[in-house]
């Protein structure tokens, strides 16, 4: 179990039972870390951002990276954008690092230690150095928002609102309420979150819609993943 800034992280844990982690090292004194969902949900949610990224060039931001394993295979898969990871905890810095060295891609950049419960500070502000820069063709998030406070989900709006490019999107993938309704699983699933953290909990979409308003962003897709999950896309 992660513990950064305050706050319990469980990244890429759509599998997640309080109490059992779903990331694990690869191998005893093995710096990289094994997310269980990695293997289920990539090529999933590859699939379903090629036709937004295809076409695309500039810098992506991953905000909350977990082991690394997703942005190492955007990176490969989408060679024309520059990806940046990020994450707040060293051990999945650390994570992060080692898979890129394992498989070295030109256009990945080292990850930031980026706060969720802070406002950003990006590459052109007050001088900051080996930051991603201040319009970003894309952000992207998952599996976070469900197992951080309400607060991160403000974050990451007023992130994307202040730094995307004028046409650039934000994509955050997970499992939501829709007008407070939810699958069977889901239902569960959000049970056993509040259980463990009464400020965990799947979010609604239509309240990530307000939070999108109010920092100049609107809902531009919303796709239908598999295991009761969506990609929630906006865009200015």
């Amino acid at each position: 179990m992660a513990v950064a800034a305050g706050l319990l992280y469980f990244p890429e844990m759509t599998d997640f039972i309080p109490g059992r982690q779903s990331t694990s090292p690869v191998a005893a004194g093995d710096k990289r870390l094994d997310t269980r969902s990695f293997h289920k949900n990539h090529v999933p949610i590859r699939a379903a951002l090629t036709p937004f990224l295809e076409t695309r060039s500039g810098d992506v931001l991953e905000v909350g990276s977990g082991s690394g394993q997703h942005v190492v295979g955007f990176a490969k898969a989408f060679p024309h954008l520059t990806f940046w990871p990020s994450d707040r905890e060293p051990m999945h810095r650390a994570s992060i690092a080692a898979w890129a060295a394992l498989d070295p891609q030109p256009n990945l950049r080292d990850v930031v230690d980026l706060n969720l419960c802070e406002t950003w500070r990006l590459g052109e502000e007050g001088g900051a150095t080996g930051r991603p820069p201040a319009k970003l063709a894309a952000i992207l998030t998952i599996n976070i928002l469900h197992v951080t406070p309400f607060a991160v989900s403000g974050h990451l709006m007023a992130g994307a609102g202040r730094y995307l490019a004028d046409d650039g999107l934000l994509f955050i993938y997970g499992p939501f309420a829709h007008d407070g309704a939810m699958s069977e699983s889901n239902a569960e699933f959000d049970a056993q979150l509040r259980a463990a953290n009464p400020e965990w909990g799947l979010r609604d979409v239509q309240a990530l819609c307000v939070l999108a308003g109010a920092n100049g962003l609107k809902p531009l897709d919303k796709i239908e993943m598999p295991a009761n999950n969506h990609i929630l896309v906006y865009g200015r």
